[in-house]
């Protein structure tokens, strides 16, 4: 027979069990065993889990729920896989997309879809400020954001994604595209992509295709501030490929008029001589009256039109004082019911077959 050695009562020796804590041998009523692990203590060192059925453990089978703050055996709880604490296993809740457990107050709801998650699951969406799955977030090929598949583009021209404030749209085809593929339009400041617009060929700068024009003598295209109108054949021609009369100013195609000379069909009148007569046709009627209007008075008059008809060329002699004051007048006109002079009459006096144009009395 053996005493215990809490109480001193005697029993048979295969009756006593020793307390795992202690070392003691003690009678089967004093001692109790661990719900977690089936070890022998004494009952006054064994604990109740706060949780029930409130089941009995060791001191080191124990830990605090750090969601509850109850003290609880260890095969009650789970570990969080974010942050390592402990918590009971049916407070605990696993994301939606990883089965992955964590606390209650770790778990963070996807604003695109509702999921729960872990944070280190989820992503900021650069473009809505949304936290979400981070399997909804993908990356612009432009700018390297990162923000919700579902709100990226495709650039028709490069294929490359792209957020919509990061595209911009084709002025002429309507396409939103990458900046890279677009260049202001020289004409209307308008976005287009490149591949829709001409390059000037005098400037070099591009311009949408519909806007800019051609050359009738080249077919060169050319931005409109570089189209000049021949005065004589009425012809679009981009401004190298013009040249301006030496007498009046006005454009003419290069070909008509010889390097810092009047244009040909000037030259052509002053070469006839000084005109001592009035042609009695209804045009030079006209034609004399609008030069009556621009204050010259026309003494004679020989005139050229040109191939369309459009526009006339003229040579007058307005010589004063009984034409004793030898006073001459070259220009051009157009073609129209009332012979609407281009510009004012360029004066001066036919002189040995070359023109001397007058003095202005300011000089």
């Amino acid at each position: 027979m053996e005493s215990s050695d809490l109480s001193g009562q005697r029993a048979h020796g295969s009756e006593l069990e020793a307390c795992v804590l202690s070392g003691q041998r003690l009678l089967p009523s004093e001692v109790g065993r661990s719900s977690v692990s089936d070890r022998v203590a004494r009952l006054d060192l064994l604990g109740a889990s706060e949780k029930a059925p409130n089941r009995k453990g060791l001191p080191d089978e124990f830990c605090v729920c750090a969601s509850s703050g109850r003290r609880i055996l260890l095969d009650e709880v789970v570990k969080s896989e974010l942050s390592g604490r402990f918590v009971d296993r049916d407070l605990a809740m696993s994301s939606g997309v990883s089965g992955r457990i964590g606390l209650p107050d770790e778990m963070i709801a996807c604003e695109e879809a509702g999921t729960r998650l872990l944070p280190d699951e989820t992503e900021v969406c650069s473009i809505t400020g949304k936290r979400v799955n981070r399997a909804l977030v993908g990356t612009s090929d432009l700018t390297g954001k990162r923000g919700l598949i579902r709100l990226l583009q495709i650039c028709p021209e490069t294929r490359k994604t792209g957020f919509a404030a990061e595209l911009v749209t084709c002025a002429v085809s309507g396409l939103r595209v990458a900046p890279s593929e677009v260049a202001p339009c020289a004409v209307t400041g308008d976005s287009v992509l490149m591949r829709l617009m001409v390059e000037c060929a005098m400037s070099g700068r591009r311009l949408r295709r519909d806007r800019a024009q051609s050359s009738d003598k080249s077919a060169r295209l050319g931005h409109p501030d570089k189209i000049r109108i021949c005065t004589w054949s009425g012809r679009r021609l981009l401004a190298d490929e013009t040249r301006k009369c030496g007498i009046t100013g006005l454009d003419f195609d290069i070909d008509l008029v010889p390097e810092s000379s009047p244009a040909q069909p000037i030259i052509n009148l002053l070469q006839s001589g000084v005109p001592n007569s009035l042609p009695s046709d209804p045009d030079t009627e006209r034609l004399r009256f609008a030069l009556g209007k621009a204050g010259i008075k026309v003494r004679g008059l020989v005139k050229e039109c040109s191939a369309h008809g459009n526009t006339v060329a003229y040579f007058v002699d307005c010589s004063g004082f009984f034409g004793l004051r030898k006073r001459h007048a070259v220009g051009f006109a157009s073609n129209d019911e009332e012979f609407q002079l281009l510009h004012a009459p360029c004066c001066g006096q036919l002189h040995e077959n070359s023109w001397v144009p007058e003095v202005s009395k300011a000089n």
